[in-house]
């Protein structure tokens, strides 16, 4: 029953992937062993990792991109510059 619902916890195309057709994805039908329902959690854990390493990446960049922004709004003396205003 356990696996039943960890295996329910685990994205379609995850299985559909892993077994090449062999598990009916919508109806969660055909014979997925212990073994091979634990593989699927560890991948599908790794590839949460991986995805909350690549959107903590991109938060530190767009923290970065903010602060060069408040820096050159400061530099500016706190007011929009138009691109026309720049060339001058």
């Amino acid at each position: 029953m356990q696996f039943t619902s960890l295996l329910d916890a685990i994205p379609p195309e995850m299985l559909s992937t892993q077994f090449d057709g062999y598990v009916d994805t919508s109806a969660r039908k055909g014979k997925v062993s212990k073994g091979e329902v634990l593989a699927l959690a560890k991948r599908y854990i790794q590839s949460l990792e991986q995805d909350t390493k690549t959107l903590e990446r991109e938060n530190r960049e767009h923290k970065q991109s903010i602060s060069r922004l408040k820096a050159a709004w400061e530099k500016n003396g706190g007011r929009l510059l138009l691109w026309c205003e720049q060339e001058a």
